[in-house]
C-alpha cells in the first residue's frame, strides 16, 4: 500500500482591490491582497494548511507589504467592508522599477544614474 502525498506552497489571490497612494514610490496605484500558506495534500486533495500570511501588492511599483493576520482574515470574510491604511502595511520588499521624476518639467527617467534632468537641466528627485 502506498500514499500519494505532498507539501507545497499555496498562494490565493483574494477578492480585494483598493486604490491607494503607495508608501514606497508615492504614486497612486492598485493595492491587491493575497494569502500564502503551506499545504499538505493527500491523493492530490488539500488536507491541512498552516503558516498563513497575508500580503498586499502594489500595482504601480511592485512593492510588497505584510498584513496582520487579523486584517487578512477580515478581508477574507468581508472584502468590501475593509479599507487598508498605511499603518496596516509593513514593508517586505521595495519597488521593482525605480523611476525618477523631474520636479520642473515632469520628465520621467528610467535611468537611476541621471542626477539632472536631460530635458530641462533641473535636479532630479
Amino acid at each position: 500500500m502506498f500514499f500519494l502525498m505532498g507539501i507545497y506552497p499555496e498562494e490565493k489571490q483574494l477578492e480585494f482591490t483598493q486604490t491607494a497612494i503607495c508608501p514606497a514610490c508615492g504614486r497612486l496605484g492598485r493595492l491587491e491582497v493575497s494569502r500564502t500558506c503551506s499545504c499538505l495534500s493527500l491523493f492530490f486533495l488539500p488536507v491541512w494548511r498552516w503558516g498563513r500570511q497575508y500580503r498586499a501588492h502594489m500595482g504601480c511599483c511592485g512593492a510588497v507589504y505584510a498584513l496582520s493576520p487579523e486584517k487578512g482574515r477580515e478581508i477574507e470574510r468581508n472584502p468590501s467592508g475593509v479599507a487598508l491604511t498605511p499603518d496596516d502595511l509593513t514593508p517586505l520588499s521595495g519597488p521593482r522599477n525605480t523611476t525618477r521624476h523631474c520636479p520642473a518639467c515632469g520628465f520621467i527617467s528610467y535611468d537611476p544614474s541621471f542626477t539632472f534632468c536631460p530635458k530641462c537641466g533641473c535636479r532630479m528627485e
